[in-house]
Order: structure tokens, then C-alpha cells, then sequence
């Protein structure tokens, strides 16, 4: 008899999670974006180590929205620039924002940048140590290792494909094709149902994804 799969969220995490969280939203929200293979331990550490900050994310609906100063903010950083500064000189430290909205003029152009909450709160459990991310560059990626040869047709999930382009986790793959960064891959070739029950999971094969790797190598 195949076993149940494993929840990525530990029950005393997602006790504590359901219990701060006034929308109900929150644990399929973090189950469909937790990675399987995030320890356990870790999620517990983190959660324990900076509940006030769990606390804060999770007052609103993780779907919501937040700019770089709110985000700063909710993280429990005194300084508002705390995020832009990180993305500017730690790329790949941060994850990269959900929502790229260009303002200004042509001649000067400008961003507003913004973060579900749920993207925000998945970088806070899944950092190694204080100040250090998992799959930053800076720990061990969780990512597997996917030859570029092999099977044209063969398809791959999300973590494949965010490591057959280069990216250093899943939320960054995901976040790049979010704001329409990946065009090639805008809709999967399959998907399959989540056996936890949360959105389908998507797959491309393995000949589009190394055209989508190839295009963003030209540009």
C-alpha cells in the first residue's frame, strides 16, 4: 500500500501558522508553495526563532501584496530600504518580487515593487540561519541536478526546471514566471494533480525548457 505523502509543513508549524493567521487561506497557501524537500527541523527553528515575524506575515491574506518598505516592515527590519538594498547588492539573497509595476516616464523610468505575503513568509522558513537563505548560493540548494541531455520529451517539474535555467530555488523560478519573465513557458505542456490538494502541478518538457534556457542566455 503507497504511503501518504508526507506534508512539507511541520503540525506543530502549521498549529502555530492556523492559530496567528486569521485567514483561512493560509495553510493551502503555504502547502502548495513549501518545498517537499525543506527539513523539518529547519522550518520548526525558524518558526520558533522569529515568531513575531511569522505573526506579522500572517496578519493579512497571503495573497496580499506588500511594497518593499511594508515588506521591510513585516520583516522586522528598522531600516525601510532594507529590501532594496538587498536586492541590489546580494541578488539571489531576497526573493525576486511578485509584482513589477513600471511608473515614471521614459526618460526616468521607476518601479514599484511588491511581495505576496506567502512568498515572504516561505523565504523566512526556509533560511538555513539567521541572515542566510536556503538556495541563496550561500547553503545547500535544494535543487536536483538535471542533465541537459537526455529525453526531448521528457517531462519536468517545477524544481527540474528551475534548476535545468540557472535559478537558485523554486520561488525565484516561480516568481520569474509569475511576472512573464519565461514567456516560453507561460502555459505547461501537462500538469497533475497536487496530492495535497492545492493548485495543479505544472511540467514542461525538457526540449522547451532548454529553448526557454538558451533565450535567456541571449538576452
Amino acid at each position: 500500500m503507497p504511503s501518504e505523502p508526507r506534508d512539507p509543513v511541520p503540525a506543530e508549524v502549521m498549529r502555530v501558522i492556523e492559530k496567528l493567521a486569521p485567514d483561512p487561506a493560509w495553510p493551502d497557501a503555504l502547502r502548495s508553495r513549501l518545498d517537499d524537500g525543506t527539513p523539518e527541523a529547519l522550518v520548526r527553528s525558524n518558526v520558533s526563532r522569529q515568531k513575531d515575524v511569522v505573526a506579522d506575515l500572517v496578519a493579512g491574506p497571503p495573497g496580499e501584496l506588500l511594497n518593499a518598505s511594508k515588506a521591510a516592515r513585516c520583516l522586522g527590519y528598522k531600516n525601510a530600504n532594507q529590501v532594496t538594498t538587498y536586492l541590489r547588492d546580494h541578488p539571489g539573497y531576497f526573493p525576486e518580487p511578485d509584482s513589477v509595476e513600471v511608473l515614471g516616464t521614459p526618460e526616468n523610468p521607476r518601479r514599484r515593487l511588491g511581495w505576496l505575503r506567502v512568498t515572504l513568509l516561505i523565504w523566512v522558513l526556509t533560511r538555513p540561519g539567521k541572515g542566510r537563505r536556503k538556495g541563496s548560493g550561500r547553503g545547500t540548494s535544494a535543487l536536483p541536478q538535471v542533465p541537459s541531455e537526455g529525453d526531448p520529451g521528457e517531462l519536468l517539474g517545477a524544481s527540474q526546471a528551475a534548476a535545468l535555467l540557472g535559478f537558485t530555488s523554486v520561488n525565484s523560478f516561480s516568481s520569474s514566471l509569475a511576472q512573464g519573465r519565461l514567456p516560453l513557458l507561460c502555459e505547461p505542456d501537462a500538469t497533475e494533480p497536487n496530492p495535497r490538494g492545492g493548485p495543479p502541478r505544472r511540467k514542461w518538457t525538457r526540449r522547451r525548457l532548454l529553448e526557454q534556457a538558451a533565450a535567456r542566455r541571449r538576452s
